[in-house]
């Protein structure tokens, strides 16, 4: 057996070393790599030792079934439907009941809710058809207008493209907030949707089928959320070290110096800069996201995303509040 040569060795093991340091590379938190940069030089500067915070997982941990709703048991049989073909009910039956029918995508579901409703209205118009059919008829009708809320809300609960928002991590480019805006506009979309299906109106089964496909391949509110918290940990470890650090201009004047040079040259146009983008994204979305959810069942996801926004702007205000501290001792 030919044994490989030094040379073979040597390039695989590079090879690995370098897949190595780019899978850890790749899925290390923007927000570490840019706060790690930043504390190194406070820690040189100030003699201090500030170390990377205990990462959490932004979101409770939770189960879909928890917030699935149950929905009213009625069903229209395929001989109660024969008579019924000039109002497309004999199609739509068969569709639900087929194998394709019982195991289709939330969406589709929701746009078989919607199709199902407005058919029965056509056929209840048709005074052709027997009075214990339409009794059948309007007892169907009224049990699927009032579950209405019913169907929207597990229609959010189980689309595999909403799960992947709350579901899915990944690493954030340094300017996200243009997906996240991307993203805004899916959901406005989306609470267009929803009012055609309260209103009892046809949905653009189009336009839902192609938010679903949008939201799949786009961004996670999960990864946002996780960035959200993990930099509001950092800023709130870097606060507390500048605090007891006292540190005073007037006792060093050139320290302050070099300190000031940490701040507009490391922290301002990096760090900052990236947090500023993470507020904007989460701006963006809190203002979609509070009708859409508001209400449901899925709501605590929303209150999540708005204490995880709050305790970031409030971490950004603390560490604003110490650099001012800073500053200040300059003068006088």
């Amino acid at each position: 057996m030919k044994l490989p040569n030094l040379t073979s060795l040597l390039v695989a093991g590079l090879t690995l070393a370098a897949s190595i340091y780019f899978v850890i590379n790749w899925s290390t938190p923007r927000s570490d790599k840019l706060f790690n940069t930043y504390v190194a030089r406070l820690n040189r500067v100030l003699a201090i030792n500030i170390t990377p915070p205990s990462r959490l997982d932004a979101l409770v941990n939770f189960a879909w079934r928890d917030y699935q709703l149950a929905e009213p048991a009625v069903s229209l049989s395929l001989i109660d439907t024969m008579g019924l073909r000039q109002c497309g009910l004999d199609q739509l039956v068969f569709e639900k009941n087929s194998s394709l029918g019982k195991h289709a995508s939330a969406d589709r579901q929701l746009l078989w809710h919607n199709q199902i409703i407005l058919s029965l209205q056509h056929c209840l118009q048709n005074q052709a058809i027997s009075p214990a059919l339409t009794n059948s008829l309007n007892a169907i009708l009224s049990a699927k207008t009032q579950a209405i809320h019913t169907y929207w809300n597990n229609y959010l609960v189980n689309e595999p493209s909403l799960r992947h928002l709350w579901t899915t991590p990944h690493t954030l480019n340094a300017h996200p907030v243009g997906a996240y805006r991307s993203m805004a506009g899916y959901l406005s979309s989306l609470q267009n949707i929803h009012q055609q299906f309260v209103n009892q109106q046809a949905l653009d089964s189009a336009m839902l089928l192609a938010i679903s496909q949008q939201l799949a391949k786009g961004p996670s509110i999960l990864a946002l959320l996780q960035e959200l918290h993990n930099a509001t940990l950092w800023l709130n470890t870097v606060s507390k070290a500048l605090k007891q650090r006292a540190f005073s201009c007037r006792n060093n004047q050139q320290t302050f110096t070099i300190l000031s040079n940490v701040l507009h040259k490391v922290y301002m146009p990096s760090v900052q800069e990236y947090l500023a983008q993470l507020d904007q994204s989460a701006n963006v979305l809190i203002v979609q996201l509070a009708p859409l959810l508001e209400g449901k069942t899925v709501q605590t996801l929303l209150e999540q995303t708005q204490h995880a926004h709050h305790a970031f702007q409030q971490a950004n205000k603390d560490h604003v509040k110490q650099w001012q501290r800073i500053l200040n001792s300059c003068q006088g």
